[in-house]
């Protein structure tokens, strides 16, 4: 009986250990199990986003280049306008916004218009030389324009580049041929055009300047704002009666800062001035005058 009595004490001390032990192996696996995560979750999306942040400018806030995140507001200022020309309207030299239009061009408000193109011909009537109301026609064009720094006989100048043309210009009737031509021309400014200003006569009569073969104007040219001297010379490469036809040919030459485009050149009617003498613009002009803008 003792036996017995020693046999199921000792059944029931080895099951309490199984047991015990059962609870003990289970408490691990229900305590450090890890949190179920997403399965398209990276280490990147723990980890703490930094900010790269681009500067704020006048147009947008601190920004991170990153995430697009912004912070606070674009700069603010007063804008230092530098005053308009006729190229720019006002520019804030801070910020580079504009302001209103470029200047307009002095030709633009005149009323008169640019009637020729490089390349093409066009009737021109004036005057014959002998007998200032007898009119005679010619037919004129300008062509092979091009523009260079330098060349055999023309010396470059900092800041300056060449403008050249040749014109043509040919009178075949017999008003002509009887009484000789009147050609009458000058050259103006398209952004200073005022048709009230005095014309400065001959080129001829013009000052040398420092530069071989060149005469200097008597008044800048305005360019982004900034006044230059510019210079011209016109040379005859052809003068002469072909028959009963008169042909002359110049080749005109501009010298101004690169990239001007405002050197016109106009042919008018020497009835409105016969001695080619110094008179007021408008006086030149009429409907028979023929305008040409080198570059523009």
């Amino acid at each position: 009986m003792r036996r017995i009595l020693s046999i199921a004490l000792c059944m029931m001390m080895v099951f309490t250990i199984l047991a015990s032990c059962a609870e003990v192996e289970q408490t691990p696996s229900e305590s450090s199990a890890p949190e179920p995560t997403s399965p398209t979750e990276s280490l990147a999306d723990r980890v703490e986003h930094i900010h790269k942040w681009i500067e704020a400018d006048y147009d947008n806030p601190k920004i991170c280049e990153t995430c697009g995140e912004t912070d606070g507001e674009p700069l603010v200022h007063n804008h230092v306008l530098k005053e308009a020309n006729y190229q720019e309207p006002q520019i804030c030299t801070e910020c580079g916004d504009t302001e209103g239009l470029p200047l307009p061009a002095g030709f633009e408000e005149s009323g008169y218009i640019i009637n020729m193109t490089v390349g093409e011909s066009y009737p021109y009537k004036t005057i014959t030389w002998e007998d200032h109301s007898v009119n005679t026609i010619g037919e004129v064009s300008f062509t092979d324009f091009r523009v260079f720094d330098s060349e055999e006989g023309r010396e470059a100048k900092d800041g300056y580049e060449y403008q050249a043309v040749i014109m043509h210009l040919t009178y075949a009737d017999d008003n002509a041929y009887r009484g000789g031509t009147a050609t009458r021309a000058f050259d103006t400014d398209y952004y200073l055009f005022d048709a009230s200003r005095i014309s400065s006569g001959n080129i001829e009569d013009l000052p040398e300047s420092d530069i071989p073969g060149l005469r200097v104007r008597d008044e800048p040219v305005n360019f982004y704002g900034i006044d230059y001297e510019h210079y011209i010379s016109v040379e005859a490469i052809q003068s002469e009666w072909l028959g009963r036809t008169y042909v002359l040919v110049l080749e005109i030459v501009f010298l101004g800062p690169v990239g001007y485009d405002g050197y016109m050149w106009v042919l008018y009617n020497g009835a409105n001035n016969p001695e080619g003498g110094s008179q007021r613009l408008a006086d030149n002009l009429d409907a028979d005058s023929l305008i040409i803008r080198f570059r523009g």
